[in-house]
């Protein structure tokens, strides 16, 4: 007894704050990723120095803006400083889940409180490239109030304020967005949303350019209001020290300073609901469904069975819906070319015949899509027609009846109505031509593709070339099967002959089915052969 009570007690020593723990936490594992990847340090570098680009161009914009100070400065601060807390609400969107290491979701079991990941968070935000150049550039703001040495200092009082916004607002989106990412659904939306802005970049490009040239006499009517939002309060307070309203500017340091409370309030309940979703998510039931689904509408036989199961992937897997987004944007494209060209409706009519010599062949990849789900057709002996049948019904029974709505609607936009027989004729063998050089084509052809779950610009190694070869070898096919419909349509719409016009619907429609019924078969035999073969190749690549 007396020896315990004489030992020495031991000295409590100071721990490290939670929040310098995950700081530092969040750049160590930074620091180990850039070490073993050579390629992931390069690119960091290039990161800083296009982050160091932007700090000049900004500083040299800034100067010029101060030396020629004018009417416009607060207008171009505004609006500008706006854009830029936008951004950094707007660029979550397409990154949620990319960085996962202050995830509340891996802090749940720990004994951390929400508060100390919150700082832990933030803090490592602003410790990046982006909240460092944030933060520089929204102090250099100064240099264009060099005229109103006040404005200046107050531009610089404001920068972390600025800062601490831009932050917030994308810690509550990225908090939003990465508890919608643990859906695929989710993942599939933002890719498919990405994919159709890259398709459609240059008619936004020039339509915004227009819009701009239009509307540049808005501006300030913009930035005003702006100025009372959370995007351009921060902005305004040093505008309204340079247009001497003292009251205006306390106006405006309050909008600023309760948007921080509130975003910072709406983000704390954010994350508490993202730390608890995470640790009841396995306790989730999903909804019942009716277990027959698209088995309702296709004939109980091996061939529609296989049709049903594709028709489900068609709207589960988004490799397939990918597929299907020039059905839409192909016409539009056309309809924006006419314009720039002054191409008459004969121009426009094409649009949906030039859509489907990129989709009518589809299915080539639906075998690879498969996976060693294919297994299943080798194990119980399906025969190759029926699985060349049912991949082909699956896909016509999605895009013929889309098909024909949007050449109705581009025939009645454009006013080329009197063609419309000739196009359908075109569109609708193109499809059945198109099953068939597809059923043919996938039956020994096979590249690696990426997996349901990847970005739209995921690829396999060494699929790059393959695709290529695969994508351009069916088109040409298609397109030397489509010729007999294709002359006659261009001769009837060049020569506006009815005959001719109406001609191209059964010649289209004939030849088509012919090219399919020929395709089905041949395509069949030839996987009656190759199906132990395809199977060894499909798992391979998995």
């Amino acid at each position: 007894m007396a020896t315990q009570l004489l030992a020495p007690v031991p000295v409590a020593t100071k721990q490290p704050s939670i929040v310098r723990v995950l700081v530092k936490l969040r750049y160590q594992i930074m620091w180990n990723s850039l070490r073993r990847n050579t390629w992931q340090l390069v690119g960091a570098i290039i990161g800083a120095l296009y982050g160091l680009g932007i700090l000049g161009m900004a500083l040299v914009s800034l100067v010029v803006l101060g030396i020629n100070a004018d009417q416009y400065t607060g207008v171009i601060l505004i609006t500008v400083g706006s854009v830029l807390v936008l951004g950094w609400g707007i660029v979550p969107l397409a990154t949620a889940g990319a960085d996962r290491t202050l995830d509340p979701a891996r802090f749940a079991m720990f004994p951390i409180s929400q508060n100390s990941l919150r700082w832990g968070t933030l803090l490592a935000g602003a410790l990046g490239i982006p909240g460092i150049i944030t933060l520089l550039v929204s102090a250099l703001t100064a240099l264009a109030w060099i005229r109103s040495p006040l404005a200046a200092v107050v531009a610089v009082i404001c920068a972390p304020i600025a800062l601490v916004t831009c932050l917030l607002v994308s810690q509550l989106v990225l908090t939003l967005a990465t508890r919608l990412a643990m859906s695929r659904r989710y993942r599939e939306i933002i890719g498919t949303v990405l994919l159709v802005l890259i398709i459609l970049l240059g008619p936004l490009i020039a339509g915004l350019s227009g819009g701009i040239a239009l509307s540049i006499d808005l501006f300030p009517s913009i930035a005003a209001v702006a100025s009372w939002t959370p995007f351009g309060a921060v902005w305004a307070v040093p505008t309204a020290v340079a247009a001497g309203d003292p009251l205006g500017a306390i106006l405006h340091l309050l909008v600023a300073l309760a948007s921080v409370a509130l975003v910072y309030w709406l983000w704390q309940v954010a994350y508490a609901a993202s730390v608890n979703a995470s640790a009841s998510r396995s306790s989730s039931t999903g909804r019942v469904r009716d277990a027959r689904g698209p088995f309702r509408f296709f004939p109980a036989s091996p061939a529609g069975a296989i049709a049903a199961r594709c028709l489900i992937y068609w709207f589960r897997d988004p490799r397939y819906a990918r597929s299907l987004i020039l059905v839409p944007l192909m016409p539009f494209l056309f309809w924006f070319i006419t314009r720039q060209t002054e191409g008459g409706p004969e121009v426009l009519a094409f649009a949906t015949p030039f859509m489907l010599l990129f989709v009518a062949t589809a299915t080539f990849v639906d075998l690879a899509f498969d996976g060693t789900a294919f297994a299943a057709h080798v194990a119980h002996g399906v025969r190759g027609i029926d699985d060349r049948r049912g991949r082909a019904w699956a896909f016509m029974t999605l895009i013929v009846p889309m098909t024909i709505v949007i050449a109705v609607i581009v025939a009645v936009i454009s006013g080329g109505v009197h063609l419309l027989p000739a196009v359908l004729g075109v569109s609708l063998g193109m499809i059945l031509a198109g099953n068939g050089v597809s059923s043919v084509e996938s039956a020994f052809f096979l590249m690696p593709v990426p997996d349901p779950a990847d970005s739209p610009w995921a690829s396999k190694p060494g699929s790059g070339v393959l695709s290529l070869a695969g994508t351009f070898g069916s088109m040409g096919a298609l397109l030397v099967l489509s010729l007999p419909a294709l002359i006659l349509m261009i001769v009837g719409a060049v020569t506006g002959s009815a005959l001719l016009i109406w001609l191209t619907l059964p010649v289209g429609l004939g030849f088509g089915t012919l090219f399919y019924w020929i395709g089905v078969r041949w395509g069949g035999r030839i996987l009656d052969r190759t199906a132990p073969d395809m199977l060894t190749r499909l798992t391979k690549h998995a």
